[in-house]
């Protein structure tokens, strides 16, 4: 059953409980942890658990919709953005999609398993990685849905503003449906990010745009699950609620997502924070001679210069082995096993982690561990 786990975050061994001495870098969720006003409405939120959910997160619903200016109707919540990705996949079913490579496993998953046929977008090393207009000429007359990661992950790279309205033009003009997964977007510490927030009013005709949003990474509970999407069709609500069980989000996660959605400062703070802690462990992780991703987010994408797979995995014993597991990314498409991916936590489990590197390090030493 585990070995069809493909994500960050595997190492409990029993009950979901992580291991004892173990700083979990393969997960990449808010190293400041929950707000505390969202654990407080958990607690509160105990005692409803005799009833049944509200089948339509009502409340959520429209705080959500309050957060991104738009109707109740084009808002739809779910069990984690899991959820929510498979039932879009369900309900827009399009025969051709194009997918960015490498990036979040999900969106190929639930889409071949509906029969889709998945073209990618190769991003390049030499190119950092990051998104080029390269990328228009692949949205071409038979793509139908295009799902874009906002800051992509592994990378946690963003497009330009330029190149991000330009592919808003194009998805318009050929009639392709776009989605943006912007669970990573409030790690951004700036303004000025391409978004679809700005771009999801409900018009009749016209290409479908469709927002993935999650409180998952940010308000790090990502134990509760709790997911939701905006889209400029407000009918596609309907659907997606119909496309699945019809609780799909509990009593607890209402109520912590009305909570953080209250915590009006909280995005903002991390987002600050994390970007000065994230300079800091890709400097120390650079001094050691890695290659190391310009992320906006709080992970970074990590390899030799010349990506090495046999090192790596040793890498990744070694540091598992110190209670400090790493994301294997050789199961990103697009990606070779030399790289791997580290969550951006606080400044001492950073520099824990940049010590336990640097003894690697050392001469002879991944050879002693390979």
């Amino acid at each position: 059953m585990n070995s069809a786990y493909e994500h960050g975050g595997a190492c409990f061994p029993q009950g979901g409980v992580l291991a004892g001495g173990v700083t979990d870098f393969s997960v990449n969720i808010n190293p400041r942890g929950m707000p505390p006003a969202v654990e407080e409405a958990l607690h509160r939120a105990v005692a409803a658990c005799i009833h049944y959910p509200d089948p339509f997160a009502s409340g959520l619903r429209a705080a959500l919709a309050k957060r991104y200016a738009v109707s109740e109707t084009q808002v739809f919540c779910g069990n984690g953005a899991a959820d929510v990705i498979e039932r879009l996949a369900e309900v827009l079913r399009p025969k051709r999609a194009l997918l960015l490579s490498p990036s979040f496993s999900e969106y190929e998953r639930a889409l071949t398993r509906r029969g889709c046929h998945c073209d990618f977008h190769m991003l390049r090393r030499e190119e950092g990685f990051q998104l080029t207009e390269r990328v228009l000429d692949d949205l071409s007359e038979e793509t139908e849905l295009f799902w874009l990661c906002l800051p992509n992950n592994p990378t946690g790279l963003v497009p330009s503003e330029e190149l991000f309205r330009r592919i808003l033009e194009r998805c318009e003009e050929r009639n392709i449906t776009l989605i943006t997964d912007e669970c990573f977007f409030g790690f951004l510490n700036r303004d000025n990010a391409p978004s679809l927030r700005h771009h999801l009013r409900a018009a009749e005709g016209g290409a479908r745009r469709i927002l993935l949003g999650a409180f998952t990474k940010t308000f790090a509970m990502p134990g509760v699950r709790l997911g939701y999407c905006v889209s400029s069709d407000p009918a596609l609500s309907a659907s997606l609620f119909a496309a699945g069980q019809p609780w799909p989000v509990s009593v607890l996660a209402e109520a912590a997502g009305e909570a953080a959605l209250a915590c009006a400062d909280w995005e903002r703070e991390s987002a600050a924070l994390i970007a000065v802690w994230r300079e800091e462990l890709s400097a120390g992780l650079r001094s050691l001679g890695l290659w190391v991703s310009e992320s906006e987010s709080n992970f970074l994408l990590v390899s030799d210069t010349v990506p090495n797979a046999e090192k790596n995995a040793a890498r990744l014993r070694f540091a598992a082995a110190k209670g400090l597991p790493l994301r294997d990314c050789a199961n990103f498409r697009g990606l070779s096993a030399g790289y791997f991916r580290t969550a951006v936590k606080t400044p001492e489990e950073n520099r824990r982690l940049l010590s336990a590197l640097a003894e690697f390090e050392k001469e002879g030493e991944w050879q002693r561990q390979s």
